[in-house]
Order: C-alpha cells, then structure tokens, then sequence
C-alpha cells in the first residue's frame, strides 16, 4: 500500500503581516531613539562636569576672598561666608 504525503501549503495572512511591519517600525524607531538619547546623556554629562569645575573654581574664589575679607583689620564688621560642604 502505498504512503500518502501531505503537505501543508499555507499562504501568509496579510493583516499579520501588516502587523509584524508595524511592530518593526516601531522597533527600529526605538533603537533610534535610544542611539539619540545616549549622545545627548554623554553630551549632558560633559555639560555637568563643566559646570562642576566652574562651582569648583568659584568656590575657591569666594574662599580666598572670605579669607582676605577676615584678614583685613578694616573690615571688621563683615563676617566670613559659612564653610561650603
């Protein structure tokens, strides 16, 4: 007796299909805005630590005038800032 084959000949659904493209859509755009969030988190970090050294750099300043400020025996009403953290 003789084997019966069968074989199952299935054409694609078009609305799945339509799907799986919008969901690849909304994929890809999302790895294109996570590229584009990344560049700009590296670019406000450097933006940070700029504005750090500058706080930094006033702050010294601000100190070495406190410090020239109580010094001074013709100042002596004025008192020194409070200590930065």
């Amino acid at each position: 007796m003789p084997q019966l084959e069968l074989r199952a000949q299935l054409e694609p659904d078009p609305e799945v299909l339509r799907r799986l493209d919008g969901i690849e859509g909304k994929v890809d755009l999302t790895l294109e805005n996570q590229e584009t969030t990344m560049i700009d988190l590296a670019k406000l970090k450097d933006a940070v630590a700029a504005i750090n050294d500058v706080v930094k750099q006033l702050t010294q300043t601000a100190d070495t005038v406190d410090a020239a400020v109580a010094a001074n025996p013709s100042t002596p009403n004025l008192a020194a800032s409070p200590p930065t953290p």
